[in-house]
């Protein structure tokens, strides 16, 4: 199996849901219904160079014009592993802020303006869809009769050749070689701090008791303005709904370890638990007229 653990990730203003060489027929009932049909041929190659360095050069042609292909990152997911290549720089910064490479850094690169093209193969290395993304899922197409010619596999690098041409006319062709992977470096943004003593660590801490109580009395005023009115304005039952769904995405009995503060950005280092068992991660604070208010959870466990 290639590397893969569970994680999860919320936001509080809208969150959003993780999505996840023999010849191979991709039928349209695998791809998002906003898709429309594309035909693309691709043949891929693998090879192995340093565990830590990537490259990718070539491009992706829209309407004729061609858009140089100038980052690509590989990562684990519960099939095999996916692959998306992109005509504008990824924020890497952003991605290590927790030190993990997962679904949240995915979903912020699926539903973002520039154009990206999403490969997915399975342990073999072995295709399971594509899908050209531009500006996010609604105008995407995607890809029937999958070509992939293997020479080597790796359960930690993908390298290769790659080549799309779609019935609208756009076409792909670029060279890569890039890690398969779960974890980077973290990045400590601002100033650090230990224990939960400033007031984004308690103001996290907070937020996870009033949620575990289940009250909206207790909850909504520690919500964002923007998240409370949401909260608000729902019937009795959508919000019982709404909260349910917080709970499960949020530790239980939180602990924060630490964190750092940058500006009005706090980042809070916390461990718990969840109703499967142990977990840990990263919460993000916001302070929005001088109170701090979560601002989204990434997770392990």
């Amino acid at each position: 199996m290639w590397p893969h653990s569970s994680s999860h990730y919320v936001r509080i203003d809208d969150y959003p849901v993780d999505s996840t060489a023999n010849p191979m027929t991709i039928t349209k009932s695998m791809i998002y219904k906003h898709s429309a049909a594309t035909l693309m041929g691709i043949a891929l190659s693998f090879a192995a160079i340093a565990d830590d360095t990537r490259s990718v050069s070539g491009h992706l042609s829209i309407d004729g014009k061609p858009q140089a292909i100038i980052d690509i990152l590989a990562v684990p997911n519960a099939f095999g592993a996916e692959i998306y290549a992109s005509t504008a720089a990824f924020d890497w910064e952003r991605f290590a802020e927790d030190g993990m490479l997962d679904a949240s850094d995915t979903m912020i690169i699926a539903s973002s303006e520039m154009p990206v093209l999403r490969l997915t193969v399975d342990d073999n290395g072995s295709p399971l869809f594509c899908v050209k993304l531009r500006r996010g899922f609604d105008r995407s197409e995607f890809c029937d009769d999958i070509q992939l010619a293997l020479s080597t596999t790796s359960k930690t690098r993908l390298a290769g050749t790659l080549s799309a041409r779609s019935e609208s006319g756009d076409s792909l062709q670029i060279q890569f070689d890039v890690p398969v992977q779960s974890t980077l470096a973290p990045v400590v943004r601002g100033t650090a701090f230990a224990g939960d003593g400033h007031a984004a660590a308690k103001a996290f801490l907070a937020y996870t008791t009033a949620l575990a109580s289940a009250e909206a009395a207790k909850l909504l005023p520690l919500l964002p303005p923007e998240a409370r009115q949401q909260l608000e304005n729902m019937s009795d039952q959508d919000r019982a709904m709404r909260i349910g769904m917080m709970r499960t995405m949020a530790p239980q009995d939180a602990n924060v370890s630490g964190g750092s503060v940058d500006g009005d950005r706090a980042f809070i280092d916390f461990t718990g638990r969840s109703e499967s068992g142990a977990m840990s991660g990263k919460a993000e604070m916001r302070r929005i007229d001088g109170r701090w208010f979560l601002k989204s959870i990434r997770s392990k466990g």
